[in-house]
């Protein structure tokens, strides 16, 4: 099946880390395990360094031109709501607006930094 190959790489990866750390490994990967060892496989098999990568594409800038790109495709506008209700002083809500009526079709949160 497609990504059993993918699967079985990331499951390596965990099988070392556990035997590194004297942790029993049982197995399986779990949603919480795939950002970790994804972003071991970036370092290993790839030479991704995120943090020199930051210094070219700073957080602020890729977001808002993300945002863009999604206003424009889907025809809406986002806009931050000042002073939300939030569970991090990083996390922001954004109001989600018809471009064409104007109307609030909804609201979401982001966070970068789960």
């Amino acid at each position: 099946p497609v990504g059993e190959q993918e699967r079985q790489y990331l499951l390596s990866l965990k099988q070392d880390d556990c035997e590194r750390r004297g942790l029993d490994f049982d197995g399986q990967l779990y949603a919480w395990d795939i950002p970790y060892y994804m972003n071991q496989v970036e370092q290993v098999k790839f030479a991704v360094d995120k943090d020199k990568l930051i210094e070219y594409f700073p957080l602020e800038v890729v977001t808002e031109g993300l945002l863009n790109i999604y206003q424009d495709l889907l025809g809406l506008t986002f806009q931050q709501v000042e002073d939300a209700h939030v569970w991090h002083d990083s996390v922001k809500l954004y109001s989600v607006q018809d471009c064409v009526t104007g109307e609030e079709i909804g609201q979401f949160y982001l966070d970068l930094h789960p």
